[in-house]
């Protein structure tokens, strides 16, 4: 587990930092959406179908390292695609 797991620290400690930041510049609900789709909606969803495919434990282990793969790709793409500059923060 430890192998198949391993990168997947360095993209959970980036997804968390890039929800730091969306939720510093105001878009909390954004980060908050990415990260319960992806890391509750997705995970579930891969172990409940992969493992009526595969009955083997290492597919709930490669669950983590998948989405959060998936919410560091999401996190990249947001960031380089918001528009930072005239975003208003709604008081």
């Amino acid at each position: 587990m430890a192998r198949s797991v391993s990168l997947g620290y360095f993209m959970l400690a980036f997804s968390h930092g890039m929800g730091g930041v969306l939720r510093g510049a105001g878009l909390s609900r954004d980060s908050m959406i990415i990260m319960i789709t992806l890391w509750c909606g997705l995970r579930v969803a891969w172990i409940l179908t992969a493992i009526h495919f595969f009955r083997d434990i290492r597919i709930v282990f490669w669950a983590y390292p998948i989405t959060l793969a998936c919410s560091f790709v999401i996190f990249i793409w947001y960031f380089f695609r918001k528009d930072w500059l005239h975003h208003q923060i709604i008081e």
